[in-house]
């Protein structure tokens, strides 16, 4: 055979070789772009899915935000209501103690000027229960003494404790 005859079917076996490669390529570039194809519709899908779980998730955040802020608002309603009724607190503590100061001082004035007043010793003590003698010569409470006769149905209690409505 002649060597030209060899050299054209080298050429054509080359060119197929060479047309097979260029084929093989192609559909590996074809198939890889249809792989990605697929895999970013599926990253899609998996997004869309996700999306409503994330949606979900922001609604549930704004209505735990919502409570949050009613809650807040509320706590601070509270809070001013509070120190209104300390601050009333306060003025009728002031007022109260004015007028205990002013009783006080009424009382003072009276004892002054009541004969039958002999000094601080005849004047109630502010604390606890006084103890004075009975008739049968026993001791009992101040308090105990005006329960009784509260029991009889003496209310007025500047009566005399001791007189003989018994």
């Amino acid at each position: 055979m002649d060597p030209i005859v060899w050299i054209i079917i080298g050429i054509i076996a080359l060119a197929v070789v060479v047309a097979l490669v260029v084929v093989a390529m192609r559909k590996r570039k074809e198939q890889q772009q249809h792989d990605k194809r697929v895999e970013a519709q599926g990253m899609r899908e998996e997004a869309a899915a996700r999306n409503s779980d994330v949606s979900r998730r922001e609604a549930e955040a704004a209505e735990v935000d919502a409570r949050a802020r009613k809650a807040r608002a509320e706590a601070d309603a509270r809070t001013a209501e509070a120190q209104k009724l300390e601050h009333s607190a306060q003025e009728r503590q002031g007022d109260a103690a004015t007028s205990r100061r002013d009783v006080d001082e009424r009382r003072r004035q009276a004892d002054e000027i009541d004969p039958d007043h002999t000094g601080p010793e005849a004047e109630r003590p502010a604390e606890g229960p006084a103890t004075t003698p009975d008739r049968a010569g026993g001791r009992h409470s101040d308090d105990d003494r005006h329960s009784d006769d509260d029991r009889q149905g003496r209310r007025d209690k500047r009566l005399p404790p001791n007189d003989d409505r018994r």
